[in-house]
């Protein structure tokens, strides 16, 4: 498993390459925001396929995420560039900040 780790806008971002069975290697990209959305709010994130991970934090904190394992996304030469992908990981992050205003 491949991680690569940067800091982006006071945001803690995270690329992992996983395994799906059957079909090959995926990215997901992570991003720890300082803020917590609703569920209306994580649907307006502007994001490779929307977020398709959430997770709150006691501290106010949250992780939110989205993955390359569409339809379509496995073996895609766009889905496996770390440009692209750091791209719409800063993307999220972006959208989330503009979000919690």
């Amino acid at each position: 498993m491949k991680t690569i780790e940067w800091q982006y806008r006071g945001c803690a971002c995270e690329l992992v390459q996983r395994h799906l069975r059957g079909t090959g290697d995926y990215w997901c990209g992570y991003a720890t925001i300082p803020h917590q959305l609703t569920r209306e709010e994580i649907e307006e994130v502007d994001v490779h396929g929307g977020v398709t991970y959430y997770a709150g934090s006691p501290d106010g904190s949250a992780e939110c995420g989205f993955d390359c394992a569409h339809l379509g996304d496995v073996g895609r030469p766009t889905c496996q560039s770390e440009e692209w992908l750091r791209g719409q990981c800063e993307q999220m992050v972006d959208s989330v900040l503009e979000i919690a205003g």
